[in-house]
């Protein structure tokens, strides 16, 4: 059976969503409010709202939603810089860290339950055809060139 390249990227969230609910589940929180916590901790040169939405491709709205009841919970803290004051940046809590380890697990297991059947070589092919689709949708999504040399 031939899967389409659209059934293949649905799968794969629908799998990602199943391997996040656990720690979301276990800590009483959304599955925005994890994928932002973690986000945040994976990507520490990212530390605002913008920065979030522009690389997670989320909603404005939802992020903001989603960092309101973090701050609530104590899990991230708004702060400002001394030398500007119009750009909120965040910082999480040592509360969060739990929260975080649990969601990179599911991350972790995730990614090994994808790759289980593969040998180091396709892994490695793998790497380079998606890093070829990254450049290509970028492109496409910037009104570049998408066609290759």
């Amino acid at each position: 059976m031939q899967v389409s390249f659209i059934e293949t990227i649905s799968l794969v969230k629908r799998l990602y969503d199943q391997s996040m609910l656990p720690a979301c589940t276990a800590f009483s929180i959304t599955r925005m409010e994890l994928d932002i916590l973690v986000f945040l901790a994976n990507n520490p040169q990212h530390r605002t709202a913008t920065d979030i939405i522009e690389h997670r491709r989320l909603t404005k709205s939802h992020v903001s939603s989603a960092l309101k009841v973090l701050a609530e919970k104590e899990l991230v803290i708004k702060y400002y810089e001394k030398d500007n004051r119009k750009t909120v940046y965040l910082k999480l809590t040592a509360k969060a860290a739990p929260i975080i380890a649990c969601g990179r697990d599911c991350q972790k297991q995730f990614t090994e339950t994808v790759f289980s059947h593969f040998s180091i070589q396709e892994k490695e092919q793998f790497a380079k055809l998606s890093s070829k689709l990254i450049q290509n949708i970028q492109l496409s999504l910037t009104g570049g060139n998408t066609h290759a040399v």
